[in-house]
């Protein structure tokens, strides 16, 4: 007995009952996920295709077609290597036959958009009878999500079945098939762990989300295109995300630990990216945090992409002369100089400071990182001199705003002991390095 596309867990345990007996095996196919061990059913989990199987799958669907093996990947990589969706595709491709494969995935840039997803030949239907419209087929796990989604600072308290919609929709800003932290979703909904994990619960039982092998959850690239297409009911989310995980990306960077950030960083540049899309100030920032978490691991390159569209964002949100331009303009010298580039660097710093001075006067904490940061690329192109002057006016304002025993002071007077260790005055180089830090 098959009980196909059976979706009513709660149901199971009566229509099992009605169904044991010796002559009768029952196999149950479902969306559903969340089948409790008393019914006595045995799980097998139905994943995407593998590579290899996909791949085979699109040859054997299209063989009058010439296609490269490298077509035929990124065709199965755009998809998913969902089943249903190479079917689709396959269907579509095997209809047109002089549309390439190259010009059809410029066509589906916005996949569940395009006619091969969305009942195309349905006087055609397939083998097994399923829905050939994959959104609607997303749809039915969607839907047994309850109503419409409230506002997300509704006043009352939201039910499990409506945070799990706003966690589902949240996942279409991040990246797929990549394990997404419960601090993204706790921090933005503002939500407890426990209502957290409840809530994840019903998507992984939907199959909207999976749990990858350390417990975390994950979005199929398909349903993160069907989350943001959902996500268009609620027009703060994206900005709601943006803001606070600017915020948490700011802090796991103030914990100078690398690995404290890691679990963000394939994250990043995607929200980043649709931000920047829809205009959000946040963007800038989510940028700049992405860039400084780049380089500190050392991907100077990918650090300097990431600083250029910070600054160029927060350019047109605050205009050319505001501190947080300053910040963008600091961070992209200082990558700049680690490339090898000291006269863009330099044009860099000079920027910045110019900016703080006019935004603070001449005597802010900001200014003594505005030159200390212009005294390092001064030392590094010849002119120890100049980086001289720099160095005592940054250890200057560090001492009158901190007092002699800040931090800082200790970094303003070995960066100067250093510059006069260059110019040969040894005493005073002792001086900065022995007798200074010692006090």
């Amino acid at each position: 007995m098959i009980l196909d596309n059976f979706e009513e867990p709660a149901l199971a345990g009566d229509v099992l009952a009605r169904l044991r007996h010796s002559n009768i095996r029952v196999l149950v196919t479902s969306r559903r996920t969340d089948w409790t061990p008393a019914t006595g059913l045995s799980s097998i989990p139905l994943n995407v295709f593998t590579e290899e199987e996909s791949l085979a799958y699109l040859e054997r669907s299209m063989p009058g077609r010439k296609a490269s093996g490298d077509d035929l990947k990124t065709l199965a990589e755009r998809l998913g290597h969902l089943p249903l969706g190479l079917e689709l595709a396959s269907r579509y491709l095997n209809g047109h036959p002089r549309l390439g494969i190259a010009e059809y995935l410029k066509q589906a840039g916005q996949a569940l958009e395009h006619p091969s997803m969305k009942d195309w030949r349905a006087d055609l239907p397939a083998a097994t009878k399923h829905d050939l419209d994959l959104q609607r087929t997303f749809a039915l796990s969607w839907q047994a999500l309850g109503g419409r989604v409230a506002a997300l600072q509704a006043p009352r308290t939201e039910t499990t079945e409506e945070i799990a919609r706003k966690i589902f929709m949240t996942t279409g800003y991040l990246a797929p098939n990549m394990p997404i932290p419960l601090e993204i979703f706790e921090k933005t909904l503002e939500i407890s762990p426990e209502t957290c994990d409840e809530a994840l619960t019903l998507l992984y039982g939907l199959g909207l989300l999976t749990k990858d092998e350390g417990g975390l959850p994950a979005i199929h690239p398909l349903l993160a295109e069907y989350a943001r297409h959902l996500a268009k009911e609620d027009k703060t989310l994206l900005e709601t995300l943006a803001d606070a995980i600017g915020t948490f990306s700011g802090e796991m960077l103030d914990t100078g630990l690398p690995a404290k950030f890691t679990p963000l960083r394939g994250h990043l540049p995607i929200l980043a990216a649709h931000a920047e899309k829809a205009s959000l100030k946040s963007a800038g920032t989510l940028w700049n945090n992405y860039g400084y978490h780049l380089w500190v691991i050392a991907d100077h390159f990918g650090a300097r992409q990431a600083f250029e569209r910070a600054l160029k964002i927060d350019e047109a949100a605050f205009g050319p002369d505001h501190p947080k331009v300053a910040i963008r303009v600091n961070n992209l010298g200082s990558v700049l100089q680690d490339l090898g580039d000291p006269s863009a660097a330099r044009e860099m710093f000079e920027r910045a400071l110019k900016i703080d001075e006019a935004a603070f006067g001449p005597d802010h904490p900001n200014i003594a990182r505005d030159v200390n940061n212009l005294g390092s690329v001064l030392k590094a192109l010849g002119d120890p001199g100049a980086a001289r002057e720099m160095y005592e006016r940054a250890l200057k304002i560090d001492e009158a705003a901190f007092g002699p025993d800040h931090p800082n002071i200790a970094r303003d007077v070995n960066n100067l002991g250093s510059v006069l260790q260059d110019l040969g005055d040894l005493p005073a180089t002792r001086e900065m390095f022995g007798t200074r830090l010692e006090d």
